[in-house]
Parts: structure tokens; C-alpha cells; sequence
């Protein structure tokens, strides 16, 4: 009701998109999980899109199922 953007982020992997999918946050970081090795290496597009796939995926099966509450 107020207008407020909420944003998840530390640590995440491409697992937790589904899980995260319930509570409907504005925005997801993710960059450990997009890089070669570590956080401080290149990125990885394949990532990125698998990432992408989930978060697509889980957003349409939301919109086909009512929640039970909106924030």
C-alpha cells in the first residue's frame, strides 16, 4: 500500500528464484552466482540467462494462481 520497492539480494543462486517467487520482490541480486569462479571474476552469459529463464518461468506461473495476500 505504500509504494515501497523491495530488493533481496546476498548470496543468491539460480535455486532461489522459485523459492524467493512467494513473497514477489521488486528486484533480485545476483552477481557470485553470474561470475566464472568467483565474484570477482568475468560473467557468464549462459548464467545470466538461466537466471533470466527462471525468473520469466516463475513469474508467469504466478500470474496464473491468485496470492493469497498482496504487501
Amino acid at each position: 500500500a505504500p509504494g515501497l520497492l523491495v530488493g533481496l539480494a546476498g548470496s543468491l543462486k539460480l535455486a532461489d528464484v522459485a523459492t524467493l517467487q512467494p513473497i514477489a520482490p521488486d528486484f533480485l541480486g545476483f552477481r557470485g552466482a553470474f561470475c566464472e569462479r568467483d565474484r570477482t571474476t568475468g560473467l557468464v552469459p549462459a548464467r545470466l540467462a538461466a537466471v533470466r529463464a527462471a525468473i520469466d518461468q516463475t513469474m508467469a506461473a504466478a500470474e496464473s494462481v491468485e496470492p493469497p495476500y498482496r504487501f
